[in-house]
């Protein structure tokens, strides 16, 4: 959930600095705002998938135990 989170917290993040380009670029109807949200998600969605999946591999190697008791 942590991981989750801090991957929506960069988003919003880097939204916040985008957003006078965005304004900009959207009066000058270069784009709208689906087309700019699908995009920016596409970009990230490699390292959004990556990042979860590095981390697994340590979490796994280092023998810890999966099962509920």
């Amino acid at each position: 959930m942590i991981q989750l989170f801090v991957g929506i917290l960069g988003s919003i993040l880097v939204f916040i600095e985008e957003r006078p380009l965005f304004l900009r670029e959207q009066a000058n109807r270069m784009y709208g705002i689906i087309p700019y949200f699908v995009a920016k998600d596409l970009i990230d969605l490699p390292l959004n998938i990556f990042i979860p999946l590095f981390f697994s591999f340590f979490y796994f190697g280092m023998g810890t135990d999966v099962t509920m008791s």
